[in-house]
């Protein structure tokens, strides 16, 4: 068996990044109620995720296609569900299409819906399936996509950058503030 333990960490610097993020937690209550607390005060109510991760996605559309030429005919539809293990899921439909799913069962953050929707969406997941799909036309063995592969750990890393592709700090701050906030209550 494999004896891995991952990086060694010395525990004053633990110590150091726990008394860090506990003074920035308002409270008086363990860290970890604190951290809950706070995370439910930016959660997105079911009511109105909707209108918030489609505002976010319009939004990472947008700036994508100022730096990745998509064809005009793509797009992505979007479905709300319930009850699944994930909180969002893209699903290639070929033909430049894609369909996301959002949990609405799942609690999301502000930040975490515009990241879900950089990530299934744009420059995420769907783009890197267009992209794909155009490149299949000349390359067919690129249709077959294995789900534990090196390519597809390349591509789920992909989308987990893809916030951050298209937003600098600043302006992720300033578009959740001004636009995703509001939206949210």
């Amino acid at each position: 068996g494999s004896s891995w333990r991952g990086p060694r960490v010395d525990p004053a610097t633990l110590d150091v990044v726990r008394d860090h993020i506990d003074a920035l937690l308002p409270g008086t209550a363990t860290p970890a109620e604190r951290l809950e607390a706070f995370e439910s005060s930016v959660t997105v109510p079911a009511p109105r995720l909707a209108s918030v991760f489609e505002a976010a996605l319009a939004e990472c559309r947008s700036r994508s296609r100022k730096v990745v030429t998509l064809p005009a005919r793509e797009h992505v539809t979007v479905r709300y569900v319930v009850g699944e293990p994930w909180s969002g899921f893209s699903a290639y439909q070929g033909d430049d299409t894609s369909v996301i799913s959002v949990n609405t069962s799942f609690p999301l953050t502000v930040d975490r819906v515009l990241q879900l929707a950089c990530h299934e969406g744009y420059p995420g997941h769907h783009v890197i399936n267009v992209l794909r799909d155009r490149a299949r036309r000349t390359r067919p063995e690129l249709a077959a996509v294995p789900l534990f592969s090196p390519e597809a750990f390349a591509t789920e890393r992909l989308a987990t950058q893809a916030v951050s592709l298209v937003f600098s700090d600043e302006e992720r701050a300033r578009f959740e503030r001004e636009v995703l906030f509001p939206l949210a209550g």
